[in-house]
């Protein structure tokens, strides 16, 4: 079995840098929840009978999110959206190293304020998403929660309505495909064009760098450049049937929940609104997969348009957010593979 090539090790430390991001969030989450959880313990339930039932209930929640789920039930969700009936104060034992016997006053509102916090990071660490580059590498991790999944057929159940159904313009498009193309037109002319300049040239590794060397920066930046090099000849072979691509297009959502924007590889609008977007991969391997990425990208510019909340966004949002997404990846190479994951 071939040995493990350079370009793993980047993949590798790409890996845990958002695996860090993940548990960061973790960890966060479980330091509110032990603060929560000692307070609690520190509360007289017979002092404060009407409380009763609520600490009950955020007690369950801190302990469901220190144990790690990932995925929540609906009543479970439910659980961070508890708060104290009332406004009044409790005397509350206040223990510390360096502080014994003393107490200190807190009300309703302030263990309130405590708990939304762990509540609202938590409902965060749940819709965690990473970027659309980090999910082409580790989406099978994300796509298991069947609330968050993007619906894009991996796993095969992540299936949402045929796409023809959506909106027409898919059901005319499939119909277009299946057709001859039409006879002495510029369009065709330039279509079948395209299409050759593609088949000759898309077959290239558009290598640049040393692809032995063991430095990550220089394997990154090496990998960068070869992408943009597919981007570039890409353009060259549809001019004049896919213009106006903007490259490396920023994605950017003010949503509380969603605290990750991304960046896909081009976008193409038409009055602010998606036609099209795509990613270009050098080559399958160490890179992730071009279709999941693209599928996270859509999934943020979905975001885009919600958070924008304007006429032609919203119209855009009812008809179903139609897109076309565009998936270059270069030349096979099996040197490239992580063997050890076979």
């Amino acid at each position: 079995m071939p040995p493990k090539r350079a370009h793993d090790d980047s993949s590798e430390t790409s890996h845990k840098k958002q695996k860090s991001q993940s548990l960061l969030l973790f960890e966060q989450v479980t330091n509110d929840a032990d603060k929560l959880l000692q307070i609690i313990s520190l509360i007289n339930p017979q002092s404060v009978p009407e409380w009763t039932q609520t600490l009950l209930d955020w007690q369950a929640a801190c302990v469901l999110a220190k144990s790690a789920p990932c995925s929540w039930t609906p009543d479970a969700m439910a659980l961070l959206d508890i708060r104290l009936p009332s406004n009044c104060q409790y005397t509350l034992p206040f223990v510390e190293p360096v502080i014994i016997n003393t107490t200190v006053d807190i009300s309703t509102r302030a263990l309130n304020t405590q708990y939304e916090t762990f509540s609202k990071l938590q409902k965060t660490r749940l819709s965690y998403f990473p970027l659309p580059s980090e999910f082409a590498k580790d989406w099978s991790q994300h796509q298991n929660d069947v609330s968050a999944r993007v619906l894009c057929l991996r796993p095969p159940e992540a299936r949402g309505l045929p796409l023809c159904t959506l909106h027409d313009a898919f059901r005319r498009f499939l119909l277009a495909v299946q057709g001859p193309l039409p006879q002495a037109s510029d369009t065709t002319t330039a279509a079948v064009r395209s299409a050759a300049m593609l088949c000759a040239s898309m077959g290239e590794s558009f290598t640049m760098g040393d692809e032995d060397s063991d430095n990550e920066v220089q394997q990154s930046s090496d990998q960068s450049l070869k992408e943009n090099g597919r981007s570039l000849e890409f353009d060259d072979c549809t001019r004049g049937i896919l213009n106006g691509f903007i490259s490396q297009y920023s994605l950017s959502s003010s949503s509380d929940i969603d605290i990750h924007g991304g960046v896909v590889a081009g976008a193409l609008l038409e009055k602010d609104t998606f036609i099209a977007l795509r990613e270009i991969k050098a080559e399958p391997g160490a890179a992730g997969d071009a279709y999941m990425q693209v599928a996270r990208g859509y999934d943020l510019a979905v975001q885009v348009l919600q958070d924008k909340k304007d006429a032609v966004s919203e119209a855009f949002l009812k008809q179903g957010a139609p897109m076309f997404l565009l998936c270059v990846v270069g030349a096979f190479d099996p040197e490239l593979l992580d063997w050890s994951l076979i």
